[in-house]
């Protein structure tokens, strides 16, 4: 582009960032949502410092002028953060809560008054919202 050297690799290793960054935000905050609230809102800050960290860095860079520092010393510290935030999901993995599964529709008891709640293995005709959907009622 107007006879200027790109480094094709630094923009495929950045297009390759990004979508490991949406990836590790669409399985994280499942993972997540097994811990206390704390947890989750740590992550969403760690998120957004971590976003505006590089941005400050992209900042400092003075990109389309003479650049002020290498690209390891830009990438550096995004690695590290990187670096952090998968100590943090490990240990976050160890000490995993253990709680026990959300009941499900096979836990119900015919004597539950729950209309969401589908009395399986019941005789009667208790009507039950699960079932009317079911059927298109």
């Amino acid at each position: 582009i107007h006879r200027s050297q790109r480094s094709v690799i630094l923009i495929l290793l950045t297009f390759a960032s990004g979508a490991v960054g949406c990836m590790s935000t669409t399985t994280l905050f499942p993972f997540v949502a097994a811990f206390p609230s704390s947890i989750t809102a740590a992550l969403s800050s760690g998120m957004g410092w971590n976003g505006l960290i590089s941005q400050f860095l992209a900042l400092a860079q003075n990109a389309g002028a003479h650049p002020r520092f290498s690209v390891t010393l830009f990438f550096l510290p995004i690695a590290c953060l990187t670096a952090l935030g998968f100590l943090s999901a490990l240990i976050l993995r160890v000490h995993t809560p253990q709680t026990p599964p959300p009941p499900t529709v096979l836990d119900a008891r015919p004597e539950d008054d729950d209309p969401l709640l589908v009395n399986v293995g019941s005789t009667d005709e208790k009507p039950s919202l699960c079932r009317d959907i079911l059927h298109g009622k």
